[in-house]
């Protein structure tokens, strides 16, 4: 296992324009941050990720090894305050995987560079930007996307295998667990898509019904929507009752995915 290290540095930040560069008692931030990647144990790689290129750093000296462009963003970023502002106030990190590392732009696309020159090796494009990070998995690469998608290709030639529709935009990472890909869309739900087909879990076998079971069983009043789980806590409420509220929501999801897994759903 490798370990690097991913430096975001947006310097078309709306608020602070240019803040990678911003002078900190006599040196820029991201020199600052630099420095301080060497302190840590065991890094293989460096990487700094900007709006527009994915650059690789040597991780001991800070020389840059290569710089490669990701391409022009779909839109532009506004401020998250502003009427027509997308949210999307994210970057993808960078992915490793065998002599490869994979970005995702805001120009709707994945990119696959050679770790050793930094050669675009292949794209795999979705139709609106990607801000979250990709999964790699032996040939195959999962992405999501503005666009409300969730997509898998074949990393040797390129080929888009399925798109799943979710509803909402993806802006964060993706997940590979047990065979399934999990996705946060703007649509407030939380997909588990299969990773080989991309279809989603049967809404028909009532999950939000077997969480609440386990639920009232603990105590813990949760309502079941759909397959959505909602809890409402009361607006006074101290740290004590919130750790104890967050501790039955995480011991009734478990015992809801052990049970799944026990039926052979997941």
């Amino acid at each position: 296992m490798r370990t690097l290290i991913v430096i975001p540095a947006r310097m078309a930040a709306t608020r602070l324009p240019g803040k990678p560069l911003a002078d900190i008692h006599g040196k820029p931030m991201i020199q600052w941050v630099y420095e301080r990647t060497k302190k840590a144990r065991g890094v293989d790689e460096v990487y700094v990720a900007t709006d527009d290129a994915l650059l690789k750093l040597d991780a001991s000296t800070g020389r840059q090894l290569w710089s490669s462009p990701l391409g022009k963003g779909k839109s532009r970023r506004l401020e998250i305050n502003e009427a027509n502002s997308r949210w999307d106030h994210y970057s993808s990190s960078a992915a490793v995987a065998g002599k490869a590392v994979y970005v995702g732009s805001r120009d709707g696309c994945v990119y696959r560079f050679s770790l050793s020159t930094g050669a675009k090796l292949r794209t795999y494009c979705a139709s609106d930007m990607i801000t979250g990070t990709p999964v790699i998995e032996g040939n195959r690469i999962y992405f999501a996307s503005f666009d409300k998608s969730v997509y898998a290709a074949n990393i040797s030639s390129g080929r888009i295998l399925w798109k799943r529709d979710v509803q909402g935009e993806v802006p964060r990472d993706l997940a590979l667990v047990d065979g399934k890909v999990l996705a946060g869309s703007r649509s407030y739900d939380l997909v588990a898509l299969d990773k080989a087909s991309g279809r989603p879990f049967p809404a028909d076998r009532a999950l939000g019904m077997v969480c609440r079971a386990h639920c009232f069983d603990n105590g813990l009043v949760m309502r079941a929507v759909g397959d959505r789980m909602i809890v409402a806590p009361p607006l006074v409420i101290t740290r004590a009752q919130i750790d104890e509220l967050v501790g039955k929501a995480r011991l009734c999801l478990d015992l809801t995915l052990a049970d799944v897994k026990a039926r052979g759903w997941f």
